[in-house]
Parts: structure tokens; C-alpha cells; sequence
């Protein structure tokens, strides 16, 4: 796996996290009320699945995650 994507900027991070699948996580703007980051990962060809996975993080812990299947 490897990250395609970081955001840092919040009305970035609204912005993604509002999107609907599979270009992101659906979630409610309000979710990224307590994050400072949007970490947005994807399998590589050598993975056994492929998927896409969104995280949202305060600090280092992750406050919220959601995996969609496919890349």
C-alpha cells in the first residue's frame, strides 16, 4: 500500500471526506470537525485485494476509517 494522497488544509479535507463512492467516503462534512488530516491509501498490483482506503487522523490516531474495494 501507499499513500496517493494527503490533505492537511480543512475545507480540502470537508470537501473529500463529502464526496460519494467511490471517489470517497460519503461521510457527513462534520466528520472532519476533529481531524487535522486525510491520509487516502491504495493497494499497489502486488496486493492480493485491491481497495482504497480513506483515513482521517488527529495527530497520529486514526479517528476514522473506510475501506471501498477496487482502485
Amino acid at each position: 500500500m501507499y499513500c496517493l494522497r494527503r490533505l492537511t488544509d480543512p475545507a480540502a479535507i470537508r470537501a473529500a471526506i463529502t464526496q460519494p463512492p467511490p471517489f470517497g467516503p460519503g461521510w457527513d462534512a462534520t466528520a472532519g470537525d476533529t481531524a487535522d488530516t486525510l491520509e487516502i491509501w491504495g493497494t499497489t498490483f502486488a496486493d492480493p485485494v485491491d481497495y482504497v482506503s480513506f483515513r482521517l487522523l488527529h495527530g497520529s490516531q486514526i479517528v476514522r476509517e473506510m475501506r471501498l474495494p477496487g482502485y
